[in-house]
């Protein structure tokens, strides 16, 4: 098979940190393994070129016409975000390139109801006529009232970040908080939370963080990060390297505890990939019990309501008395994402049997 994974430049890059990013990074080179041709192609890039850098071949094109003239090439295109002013075009793309069948990959779900309706209902009426890939139950329970062939595909999590940890309890804690400086995500709430536990001997926190250029606010958290007693490194966005998932890898082989107090998972996709490689890890997750969360790490005392101060505050007295719960929680989590077949292997037989099945109904 040839297989296309096709956006908007932007709206992913193989050569920046992030989900969708690491998602296509991840499955790409597994399915290239078995024998299949897989390319990136971008349209609204700077100049047209073509790169091999990222593992798989990457072809940027300035004009969205030439873009979706080049899909031709392909038996499958995966279509990971087309702008709005883009989708008549795309539509007739959709109609009128017969040899070549359109998959929509469904990564995010808006809070706002207006939005969300727009952003679901410009894809779900769009003729692409092959699978829709769900990164979420929620987006797969949505999806499947205007489609058919709906399949849940959740981030992929390669065998390395798996661990054999032991429910043992083990002293100091390590927490961490790792992912953009940003609101959406529960920056403040974990800034506040690791400065209140600095009194304790019994924990050691860090922040590793990533944030746009163009966010003042993120920009002022990254620099009072730095002044700050917060154990802080900054990894910047516009520069992945395999080194960076080693990093990743390794600070979650050694946390205890993930932060990650997301205000909102629209910060995120919609099955945040962090999340599920922080519990591959053996980590005890402190969030918000939004969206699909729930369904990913079980129902847990852990994912905690409330606004700022109650989520502080009650993660606060969580954390002082570790010693009554967070052996069996730790012993859940290992339990629950074993459930989960997030593995990179399974992802990619997966979506090539989901392929091969639109393929057969074509």
């Amino acid at each position: 098979m040839r297989i296309a994974f096709f956006g908007q430049d932007g709206s992913f890059n193989l050569s920046n940190i992030g989900g969708t990013n690491s998602l296509v990074r991840r499955i790409a080179p597994g399915i290239i393994q078995k024998g299949h041709q897989v390319d990136a192609v971008y349209y609204d890039s700077d100049e047209y070129r073509e790169s091999n850098e990222n593992s798989i071949r990457e072809v940027f094109f300035e004009e969205f016409r030439s873009a979706t003239n080049h899909l031709s090439d392909y038996d499958h295109v995966i279509v990971l975000y087309v702008d709005k002013s883009r989708i008549p075009q795309f539509m007739y793309t959709c109609m009128t390139t017969n040899s070549t069948e359109f998959h929509y990959y469904y990564l995010e779900y808006p809070e706002n109801t207006f939005e969300r309706l727009g952003n679901l209902g410009s894809k779900v009426l769009t003729p692409y006529g092959g699978s829709s890939l769900c990164i979420s139950k929620r987006l797969q329970r949505r999806v499947s009232q205007f489609r058919s062939r709906t399949h849940l595909c959740h981030p992929p999590v390669p065998e390395s970040y798996f661990q054999e940890k032991n429910d043992a309890l083990e002293k100091p804690i390590n927490i961490l908080f790792l992912g953009r400086l940003d609101d959406g995500k529960g920056i403040f709430e974990s800034i506040e939370l690791i400065e209140k536990l600095e009194g304790y001997d019994n924990f050691n926190s860090k922040v590793i963080g990533t944030y746009w250029e163009e966010d003042k606010i993120a920009r002022e958290t990254h620099e009072y990060l730095n002044s700050s007693t917060i154990d802080y490194t900054h990894i910047d966005f516009e520069s992945y390297t395999p080194r960076v998932d080693e990093l990743v890898r390794t600070e979650l082989e050694h946390a205890d505890v993930f932060l990650q107090p997301y205000r909102k998972i629209s910060s995120s996709i919609d099955t945040p990939l962090l999340i599920l490689e922080a519990m591959a890890a053996g980590c005890v997750i402190f969030s918000r019990p939004l969206g699909g969360l729930p369904s990913i790490y079980g129902n847990s005392e852990t994912l905690i309501t409330g606004d700022h101060t109650q989520f502080v505050d009650e993660a606060f007295e969580k954390m002082i008395n570790y010693d009554s719960w967070f052996a069996t929680e730790k012993k859940r989590v290992l339990n629950q994402v074993e459930e989960l077949n997030i593995k990179t292997e399974q992802k990619v037989e997966e979506l090539i049997d989901i392929l091969e099945e639109s393929s057969e109904h074509a």
